[in-house]
């Protein structure tokens, strides 16, 4: 079992770190996505570089979504505009304390 550290929540977003394997959890709504080290940097860039003005689009039920592409290229995640401003302020934050975890081992 993972011993795992809540790296930074917001609403329904958590992103939490394992100790020992490294691995990084993202936690939106009913869905988790774990990520290396490496790919969460990644994912954390990915995000810096949408817009949600230029990318949202309506979904059926008639809000507008941003829709970002997991690793999994059979995944995507979908967020309003709420959503995504909360997701990045939880991966921003979540970067910061993993660098404060990394400095104090």
């Amino acid at each position: 079992m993972c011993d795992t550290r809540t790296l930074s929540s917001k609403n329904n977003t958590y992103i939490s770190h394992c100790v020992g394997c490294r691995s990084v959890s993202l936690w939106h709504n009913n869905l988790i996505v774990s990520f290396t080290p490496e790919q969460f940097f990644a994912f954390s860039n990915l995000i810096r570089r949408y817009s949600f003005a230029d990318g949202a689009m309506p979904f059926p039920d008639e809000l507008e979504r941003i829709m970002i592409r997991l690793p999994h290229k059979d995944f995507t995640m979908a967020f309003t505009e709420a959503e995504w401003v909360n997701l990045g302020e939880v991966v921003e934050e979540a970067l910061y304390m993993r660098q404060i975890y990394e400095m104090l081992e």
